[in-house]
């Protein structure tokens, strides 16, 4: 009896210690619990592997609709601008290397040739929640997954302009990036 005793007050304990535990589940599909830290799944070095975007915008002018995804190696773009569409397709390499200083790079490679560069990086919010992140120029962004492995970002904006002869326009865009850690 003593030692059912033992065993389930060790397993409460444990279980307390899990749910406690301030690396565990942030973002949407986080795992639930995590033994490494956010600042330790996010440092390394990350390749994209899908991307799915659309941009749309309405004014006096028209409108023009922008739909990218992207399945690991080809970027499928759609143009819809006043009901007219085109479609372009090219190869994509995007890196992406975090370092715990604050540093990044990136390396994206596409038909137009390559871009790198090293900024720094940033937590969007406290330091306690760490559910979104600033990549510099390359934008701001919400985590919905990190883990070992795995991490996606989204980013999401919305603008309306109101003109003085009462015109209006509006752009609306989201984008949603899954990396792999390589």
């Amino acid at each position: 009896m003593k030692n059912l005793v033992n065993l389930s007050l060790s397993l409460i304990l444990f279980l307390v210690a899990i749910f406690s535990c301030t690396s565990c589940k942030k973002g949407e599909d986080d795992p639930l619990v995590s033994l490494r830290s956010r600042d330790a799944r996010i440092t390394g070095d990350w390749v994209l592997t899908g991307m799915e975007s659309v941009d749309e915008s309405e004014s006096a002018g028209g409108s023009r609709r922008y739909i990218s995804s992207f399945n690991g190696t080809m970027v499928t773009e759609t143009s819809i601008v006043n009901g007219n569409s085109d479609i372009y397709h090219y190869p994509l390499v995007m890196t992406l290397s975090i370092s715990q200083d604050g540093k990044f790079t990136y390396k994206i490679v596409d038909d137009m040739g390559t871009e790198e560069s090293q900024e720094y990086w940033s937590w969007t919010n406290n330091t306690r929640n760490k559910t979104g992140i600033n990549l510099g120029a390359f934008g701001t962004y919400n985590i919905l997954e990190l883990r070992n492995s795995r991490m996606v970002l989204t980013n999401e904006s919305f603008f309306r302009r109101i003109g003085a002869s009462g015109s209006s326009s509006r752009n609306a865009a989201k984008t949603t990036l899954t990396f792999e850690k390589r």
